[in-house]
């Protein structure tokens, strides 16, 4: 007898648990259909695509009134529209690149020296940077001493030839920086001018194959390199 109702107990448990559990069930449910019937109309909203920038979004407020007894009077819309603007987000580039030729040549790959001076003419910051046969450098991350929205000078230095400047460049560029053709020449390259101890070191290694005094790069120091280095006589480089 005593375990008859031993399992009685235990049975009729199990019913209210089981009772329990769909009364929970039922009101997370009733709950739910409640909540998704008043959030109907902004539902679609939050699944629409994002908004493209520039485009203006607007809407009118409409606004429905309540009494005490649960009367309801409206709905009332607002004469005037809201308008929203949506902005561009600004994300400053962190990257830039650059680009250069070489006079009479078709070989750019270097490791070229880049120097960026400030309105007073001071460096600011020096960098090597590493460019491929096109003369075309990678990414490059930008540095830390530059400051957004301000202007510099850029400085390209390569071996044996003239420095070339760019000027006002606004910092970050909107694309790669393009110093042009590099002028040759410049053979001895601590003074930054053709002139004539460029010349002396061109004739002392006449109808051989040095590859300094070999400007064009053609296996031979003769006319064509003195040419090239007359064509540049005197001139110097921009820093």
């Amino acid at each position: 007898m005593e375990n008859f109702v031993k399992f009685k107990l235990e049975k009729s448990d199990f019913k209210n648990k089981r009772f329990v559990i769909l009364c929970v069930i039922f009101v997370f449910s009733f709950f739910s259909f409640v909540f998704l019937k008043k959030a109907g109309p902004i539902i679609p909203y939050l699944r629409t695509a994002p908004v493209s920038v520039g485009t203006s979004i607007t809407n009118t407020a409409r606004v429905v009134y309540e009494d005490d007894s649960g009367g309801s009077y409206g709905p009332v819309y607002s004469n005037e529209a809201i308008v929203f603007k949506i902005a561009a987000p600004v994300s400053p580039a962190n990257k830039f690149s650059i680009q250069f030729s070489k006079e009479r040549q078709t070989n750019y790959q270097e490791a070229a020296t880049l120097r960026f001076k400030n309105a007073s003419g001071q460096i600011v910051r020096e960098m090597t940077v590493s460019t491929n046969v096109s003369g075309k450098s990678g990414d490059i991350n930008n540095p830390a001493e530059l400051v957004n929205g301000q202007s510099y000078g850029c400085v390209l230095k390569v071996r044996y030839h003239l420095t070339k400047r760019i000027d006002n460049v606004v910092w970050p560029p909107s694309s790669f920086l393009d110093f042009g053709e590099l002028l040759a020449g410049n053979l001895i390259d601590t003074d930054n001018t053709v002139d004539s101890a460029d010349f002396s070191y061109l004739g002392s290694k006449w109808r051989t194959n040095d590859s300094v005094a070999d400007i064009n790069k053609d296996g031979i120091v003769n006319a064509i390199d003195w040419g090239i280095m007359n064509k540049n006589w005197h001139i110097t480089g921009t820093e």
